[in-house]
C-alpha cells in the first residue's frame, strides 16, 4: 500500500493535522505518566496505562482509516465506533486537565517570584523530612545520610529533596483519569436522545395570505457512526407529531462513511415524512465528499424529496424558499437568487452553513435556518465563543433585521459522542404579522 492508497489521505491535509494532534496529546500524557509519583510500583503502573492508551490510540487510527473507506456499517465497526469516541473524549478531557493544572502552577510560581524578588529556582517545592515507614518518592530510593550526620550541631537544618509538583501525584492522575472517563462515558448518552428544539418567531407578511407556517428543519445527521436504521425512523416519526407545514432537510445528512445499503433504507424511512407543502433537501459539505454529489442526488429524489441547488421557488402562491448550494465554486450571489422573489411575499433562505455576509445587503430574507457547527459537539468546544463574535454558532440570532437560527444537528460526526450539546430536530412556529 502506498501513502495515495490510505483512505484518509484523500481528504487532505486537515485530517493528517488532526491525527498530528492526536499523537503529540497522547505524547504529552505519556510524559505526564511517565513523571507521575506512584510509589510502589511505579514502572508496572506506568507501563499498563501507557499500553492502555497506545493501544486505544491505535484503534483509533484503524476506525478512522476504515471509515474513510466506506466500511462504517460493517458489523466490527460499530464497536469500534464507540472505542473511536470514549478514546477521543479521554484522551482530550485528561489531557486537558494536566495540561491547564501544569499552566496553573507555573503562573503562581511565576507570580510568587515576581512578587519575592528571588532568582529562579529559589522557591521550588521540597519534600518533608522523607518517613521510612512510608516508603521513598521513588521505589528502590533511600535516604543516604553521612556518618557525621548524628553529631551534627542541634537545630542545624539538614538540605532537603526537590519534590515533584503535585499534579503529578499518583491520587491527582489517577482522580482525572477517572474523572476523564466519567465524561466520556457521558458523551454516549445524547446521541440516542434526539429532541426536539421550538422557536416562536413573527416575521412580516406583507401582502401573502398566509397567517402561520410550521416548519421542521433537520441538519447533520451523517448517518451512519450513530444514526442508523431505528434513528432514521425515530427521526421521521417525532417530524411527523409536530405536524409541520414542510420539512426542510439542511445538509450533512449523510457521509463519507454512509453505504449505500443504508443511504437506500434513509431514501425509503424519509419517503414517509408528512407536511403540507412537502420536503426540501439542499447539499451539505459531507453530503458531496468523495464525490458522491449525484448518488446522494438520486436517493433524496428517489424519496419523493425535491433537492434545491442555488435556486428559488415559489411554495403554494404562499412565500418563497430559496435552497443554497453548499459548494462555494457553483454557488450564485444571493441577490440572483433573490431577484427571483417578489418583495410582496415572506422569503425563507436555508444554507447549510451559517453564513450571514451574503445577508448583509438582503432586503426580502426574513429568516436563515443552517446547521454545520453541531455546536461543537463536544465539550466545551460549544462554549468557546461565549460572546458570538465570529460567527453564528448555535441558537438563534438577529443580523441587520434577519433572523437566523443554528441548528446543533441531530447526529454526531464520525463518533457516537457529544457532549453540552443536543442531538435535535429544530421547530420553528412562524406568526406573519
Amino acid at each position: 500500500m502506498t501513502y495515495s492508497d490510505i483512505p484518509v489521505m484523500h481528504f487532505g491535509n486537515g485530517w493528517l493535522l488532526t491525527f498530528a494532534a492526536i499523537f503529540v496529546v497522547n505524547t504529552y500524557l505519556l510524559v505526564h505518566l511517565a513523571l507521575t509519583d506512584f510509589k510502589r510500583g511505579r514502572f508496572r503502573k506506568t507501563a499498563v496505562l501507557a499500553i492502555v492508551f497506545a493501544v486505544l490510540m491505535a484503534l483509533l487510527v484503524f476506525y478512522f482509516n476504515r471509515f474513510f473507506g466506506g466500511d462504517s456499517y460493517r458489523a466490527y465497526m460499530r464497536p469500534l465506533a464507540y472505542i473511536a469516541g470514549f478514546y477521543m473524549c479521554l484522551s482530550f478531557y485528561s489531557s486537558g486537565i494536566f495540561f491547564f493544572s501544569d499552566t496553573g502552577r507555573g503562573i503562581i510560581r511565576l507570580i510568587r517570584r515576581i512578587k519575592s524578588g528571588r532568582p529562579r529556582g529559589a522557591e521550588d517545592e521540597e519534600l518533608p523530612a522523607p518517613d521510612m515507614n512510608e516508603g521513598s518518592a521513588f521505589e528502590g530510593e533511600g535516604v543516604l545520610e553521612s556518618p557525621q550526620a548524628g553529631s551534627a550541631m542541634a537545630g542545624e537544618k539538614k538540605p532537603r529533596k526537590r519534590a515533584l509538583p503535585k499534579v503529578y501525584s499518583a491520587r491527582f492522575t489517577l482522580l482525572t483519569i477517572v474523572l476523564s472517563t466519567l465524561l466520556a462515558l457521558a458523551a454516549f448518552y445524547t446521541p440516542g436522545h434526539i429532541t426536539v428544539t421550538e422557536y416562536a418567531l413573527g416575521l412580516p407578511r406583507r401582502e401573502s395570505e398566509l397567517k402561520g407556517l410550521r416548519v421542521a428543519f433537520i441538519s447533520d445527521s451523517h448517518i451512519g457512526p450513530s444514526v442508523r436504521e431505528k434513528e432514521l425512523d425515530d427521526i421521521v416519526e417525532k417530524t411527523n407529531a409536530l405536524n409541520p407545514d414542510i420539512v426542510l432537510l439542511g445538509g450533512d445528512i449523510v457521509d463519507e462513511g454512509t453505504p449505500d445499503s443504508l443511504k437506500q433504507y434513509m431514501s425509503e424511512s424519509f419517503s414517509g415524512f408528512k407536511s403540507k407543502y412537502g420536503t426540501y433537501f439542499i447539499m451539505g459539505n459531507h453530503d458531496d465528499y468523495r464525490g458522491d454529489r449525484e448518488k446522494t442526488l438520486f436517493y433524496i429524489k428517489k424519496a419523493g424529496i425535491r433537492y434545491l441547488l442555488d435556486e428559488t421557488v415559489l411554495i403554494d402562491g404562499k412565500f418563497y424558499l430559496i435552497g443554497r448550494d453548499d459548494r462555494r465554486s457553483l454557488r450564485v450571489p444571493l441577490q440572483t437568487l433573490e431577484a427571483q422573489a417578489t418583495q410582496d411575499l415572506p422569503v425563507i433562505l436555508f444554507d447549510h452553513r451559517p453564513v450571514v455576509e451574503d445577508l448583509r445587503n438582503s432586503e426580502i430574507v426574513e429568516l436563515q435556518l443552517s446547521g454545520h457547527t453541531h455546536d461543537g459537539q463536544i465539550f466545551p468546544f460549544h462554549v468557546l465563543d461565549p460572546f458570538k463574535l465570529f460567527s453564528p454558532q448555535y441558537g438563534l440570532y438577529e443580523k441587520g433585521g434577519n433572523e437566523i437560527i443554528v441548528s446543533s444537528g441531530v447526529g454526531e460526526y464520525a463518533v457516537p459522542s457529544r457532549l453540552g450539546s443536543p442531538s435535535e430536530i429544530v421547530f420553528v412556529d412562524i406568526t406573519f404579522e
